[in-house]
């Protein structure tokens, strides 16, 4: 890497062996800065980038697409939005809520659906699958939910049980009420209303769905928890092995300097 007297990074090249899979990687990358913001890079390579006065990127695009982030007053970032000039790759765009503590307790996210007639787009629908945070403990979805362990702050062992809606198993009895039956309309409404306000810069004015499925989920102790997986740290603390319940390694991650 090459540096300018203020320290910014002027030229950056990249040669990385990957998999097969991924390909190799191998770039040749020049960055330009410019505006208020001496240190806010505004184009490395192909992609440019835009800021917002407290620093927080707002947009990064290129020839073939372009990504809209959006944030509040507290710099969270509450909804991201990737448009394609491709018609044929549907635009992406995901919602996230926080709770008065800053911790992100929803996010929505769904592809962009289009129904054209006669060659003429009639139609585009976006249809959020939920995702909700209990806590740093456990993570639900439409379908299932993930269960996190600790050890002194270091997460060690995830497990994956059914959740929301079109679950594989149906709850029964024991429903942990995360979300009640009586109120499901009421809390819908809300997420309606703030889903609302974080879509509006993102540049997206079409129809949105969140949807009314919020079905509690449940514990009834007949079907276990089948899917754990364990984490393996390198020496940094960054998982390098993920292992399943037969010691058989899932996945595994390796990171450039």
């Amino acid at each position: 890497m090459d540096y300018a007297a203020n320290g910014n990074i002027t030229n950056k090249q990249v040669e990385a062996t990957r998999t097969a899979t991924l390909g190799n990687l191998d770039y040749d990358n020049s960055y330009t800065y410019g505006g208020s913001q001496p240190h806010a890079v505004t184009q490395a390579g192909d992609m440019n980038y835009g800021w917002d006065d407290n620093g927080n990127m707002v947009l990064r695009y290129d020839d073939d697409q372009i990504r809209y982030m959006c944030w509040d007053e507290e710099n969270r970032l509450v909804a991201v939005r990737d448009s394609a000039d491709n018609e044929e790759i549907p635009s992406q765009l995901s919602v996230y809520l926080y709770n008065a503590g800053g911790e992100r307790v929803w996010k929505m996210t769904g592809q962009e659906v289009t129904m054209q007639l006669s060659g003429r787009t009639t139609y585009q629908l976006v249809n959020f699958e939920k995702t909700l945070y209990i806590s740093p403990l456990m993570v639900m979805g439409e379908e299932d939910y993930t269960k996190h362990y600790f050890i002194e702050g270091e997460r060690v062992t995830s497990k994956i049980g059914s959740g929301f809606g079109m679950a594989s198993y149906i709850p029964e009895d024991s429903v942990l009420d995360f979300i009640t039956t009586d109120n499901i309309e009421d809390i819908s409404d809300a997420l309606d209303g703030m889903v609302e306000d974080h879509i509006d810069c993102t540049n997206y004015d079409e129809q949105w769905d969140i949807g009314r499925s919020l079905a509690p989920a449940a514990d009834t102790g007949t079907v276990a928890e089948t899917d754990l997986y364990f984490y393996h740290p390198d020496h940094l603390g960054s998982s390098a092995f993920i292992t399943n319940a037969s010691g058989n390694v899932c996945e595994h991650l390796q990171y450039l300097p």
